[in-house]
């Protein structure tokens, strides 16, 4: 395979196109207090988040085959951290894997991914003020490399 590497600013990278095999969502929602208790609401570029907002990042991922050993990494925005800081093995979704948290990402490690729909969140919170650029979530097979994609970065106003 032929694979070509560039930097370009996080604002201009567009999701991957649909190709057979992986399809990967990111989606950041805001935990609020209803009249039903607590409600997720997707986070939109418009919304201003404020410092201690806690945030749940989702990752919806859609695979057309069982697949083994598939690396996920998302790159969270700066001024976010995760609630959970010690790595270890999670159980989601009728889904396990291995979640590596380190500064600046969320790697997650699937030894095995089931044919459909999976969906994998974790509790994050607003740590600090300004504007983030949250960047991507990619996906990856690490036998298979040409099963990949990406998805558009997302920016954060914080005030």
């Amino acid at each position: 395979g032929l694979y070509w590497q560039y930097l370009s600013p996080i604002s201009a990278v567009t999701a991957a196109a649909v190709t057979a095999g992986l399809r990967l969502e990111k989606a950041l929602c805001r935990e609020v207090a209803g009249a039903n208790g607590k409600q997720l609401v997707a986070v939109k570029a418009t919304d201003k988040l404020l410092v201690g907002d806690k945030l749940v990042s989702r990752l919806i991922i859609s695979a057309d085959r069982d697949m083994d050993y598939i690396h996920l990494r998302e790159m969270r925005a700066a001024g976010v951290q995760p609630d959970q800081n010690i790595s270890g093995y999670q159980y989601q979704d009728g889904t396990s894997y291995y979640q590596a948290i380190s500064d600046m990402t969320t790697d997650l490690y699937f030894d095995h991914m089931a044919k459909g729909t999976h969906v994998i969140e974790y509790p994050v919170h607003v740590s600090h003020a300004g504007s983030f650029a949250a960047g991507t979530a990619t996906i990856e097979s690490f036998y298979a490399p040409e099963f990949s994609t990406h998805t558009e970065g997302i920016r954060l106003d914080v005030q």
